[in-house]
């Protein structure tokens, strides 16, 4: 039996209420029943251990602000302009509330998309974040390895630690490659002759938006930027018109925290998560995530 739509729902935004379950249930005498797994007890307030024992992506957070260095832990989560746009972002996708189908056929899934004549298994698509060697050694290697494993589309960022070259290579085949144009035409022809020599299709540009800041310019294809972390917010931006979300800081944490494994998890439970939405909303595909399974309580 599927759990309800509000359970469902609660279980995937609502953290907390979950981890203070837990540790009712932790504190009951249920913690004497036989054949009760060990590990749905050794969460509590501790740091998950191994990827496995990960309820959701913000597990990989905690582990991942332990680990790293205050300024690299504060480069990845903070966003320009005192984080306006991160709370802007929040504050737009919390308008929107899942309008719940039920008497549908949902036991056969399909997140499967087409961008750019390319058929992909998910929407999921690993945003460009540059650096990430200052989060894990192997940085982009260990995230495009994941990929390769999950079979995610992967962006890799011009500020990337690793030639575009070795980032091919691990994920076996091309990824798509972010651009920064500078105001100096021969190095952004280089890096594009670059890109284009190693096997990218496509470039993801970039460009400045007023008082400088910087964010992705988003095409038909891809056009929402969900570092939000919440799977509610993917569905959102996929029934608002998104034909794939970027997922960013989420596969990081998984990365700073255990490296590759990490990254692997995050991407499972997000894809887990998204699946378990679209059967309570009644979408067996991702063409029937569109704005009438979304209400907007803004208006």
């Amino acid at each position: 039996m599927r759990p309800s739509p509000v359970t469902a729902f609660r279980a995937i935004q609502d953290d907390l209420a979950r981890r203070r379950f837990l540790k009712f249930l932790a504190a009951s005498p249920l913690l004497l029943t036989p054949g009760l797994p060990a590990s749905l007890f050794a969460q509590n307030d501790e740091l998950i251990a191994s990827p496995d024992l990960a309820l959701n992506v913000f597990d990989f957070e905690a582990v991942a602000r332990r680990r790293l260095p205050p300024a690299h832990f504060g480069y990845m989560a903070t966003g320009v302009d005192d984080d306006a746009t991160v709370r802007a972002n929040r504050e737009g996708f919390e308008r929107y509330q899942l309008r719940v189908r039920r008497l549908i056929d949902v036991s056969a899934i399909d997140m499967s998309v087409a961008l750019f004549g390319t058929t992909w298994d998910s929407p999921l698509v690993m945003a460009p974040v540059g650096s990430q060697r200052a989060f894990h050694p192997e940085g982009e290697i260990a995230t495009a390895r994941a990929a390769r494993s999950r079979k995610h589309l992967q962006i890799l960022s011009t500020m990337a630690s690793t030639g575009v070259e070795d980032v091919i290579a691990a994920r076996g085949e091309p990824v798509w490659y972010q651009l920064y144009p500078t105001d100096q035409w021969p190095v952004t022809r280089a890096l594009v002759q670059r890109a284009e020599a190693a096997g990218c299709a496509v470039l993801v540009l970039t460009v400045d938006l007023q008082g400088g800041s910087n964010r992705e310019t988003q095409t038909r294809e891809q056009r929402r930027d969900s570092r939000q972390c919440s799977t509610c917010h993917i569905f959102k931006a996929l029934a608002l018109g998104a034909r794939a979300v970027c997922i960013g800081r989420p596969y990081l944490w998984g990365l700073a925290a255990f490296g590759q494994p990490g990254v692997e998890a995050v991407l499972a439970i997000l894809r887990r998560e998204l699946t378990t939405i679209m059967r309570q909303a009644g979408t067996v595909k991702i063409g029937d995530i569109t704005r009438q399974v979304v209400v907007d309580r803004g208006r």
